[in-house]
């Protein structure tokens, strides 16, 4: 009953939250809204740094911002991301943005930025990273501290007109898998507990062969013995397709087709 109140009382807080209006958000706050208010503070904190006059801070920001936001793209997010389903060993980001910072600070060298401006660059990049680790941060609290399905939203790096199209997504998601995405293939996402029943489910249903590709599957445990839980995962589900198939061919004197 305590769990069940929690959750009320958090849902009606975040109605309330989301009800809320504002001149950046005259219709409550929305994704969309929260969105579009992150890459335009990126944009005119970028330009202030850089020098510019408040009312052109935010086309002169824009490069700046867009190029950040490339880094943190490429040395953050992708990394990070590929790491789902794993735990995440140290738990923070900041082996990522260290090399996030370094191409920065070489791009700036590379413009011959020098002195306050370049250190105040620099300070808004901090700033920018730090919100995305806070996001991090936030998400695995979420996940009562189990990384393994913790993920740093896109949006944190691309504006909504950069993933609207079917070829950009296949974009982004060629980009994240490191090879050019092709038809043909199916994906189905399944959590810990459903992978004995579906593993069992996809071994009986394969008709010439089964593959069979995972990680953070070392055949071993802890004190590395022998695991017999993914022994038996593995092999024990094989053998159960393989015997029902002897046992349909005892029964029916005929080869079974599945």
């Amino acid at each position: 009953m305590k769990s069940l109140e929690r959750t009320r009382q958090q849902i009606l807080e975040f109605k309330k939250r989301i009800a809320q209006t504002s001149p950046d958000r005259p219709n409550g706050v929305s994704m969309e809204s929260e969105v579009r208010i992150l890459h335009d503070r990126l944009d005119l904190a970028f330009g202030l740094a850089a020098g510019a006059r408040e009312e052109e801070a935010r086309t002169e920001g824009a490069p700046i911002a867009k190029a950040a936001r490339e880094v943190v793209l490429e040395e953050v997010v992708y990394p990070y991301n590929r790491l789902f389903g794993q735990y995440k060993r140290p738990e923070e980001l900041w082996g990522f943005v260290a090399r996030a910072r370094e191409r920065v600070v070489a791009r700036l060298d590379a413009a011959g930025a020098t002195g306050a401006r370049r250190d105040a660059v620099l300070d808004v990049f901090e700033d920018y990273l730090a919100v995305v680790e806070e996001t991090r941060a936030w998400w695995v609290k979420q996940l009562e501290a189990d990384s393994r399905l913790a993920w740093l939203p896109f949006q944190l790096v691309l504006r909504e007109e950069q993933h609207d199209t079917q070829a950009e997504l296949d974009a982004i998601v060629s980009r994240a898998q490191g090879t050019p995405l092709v038809g043909g293939n199916t994906v189905h996402y399944g959590s810990g507990q459903q992978f004995q029943v579906e593993l069992r489910r996809t071994i009986r249903a394969a008709e010439d062969y089964h593959v069979l590709w995972l990680h953070d599957y070392d055949g071993v445990d802890g004190a590395g013995n022998p695991d017999v839980i993914g022994y038996f995962i593995s092999v024990e589900g094989y053998l159960e397709a393989l015997t029902q198939r002897v046992r349909e061919f005892d029964r029916t004197g005929k080869v079974p087709s599945t």
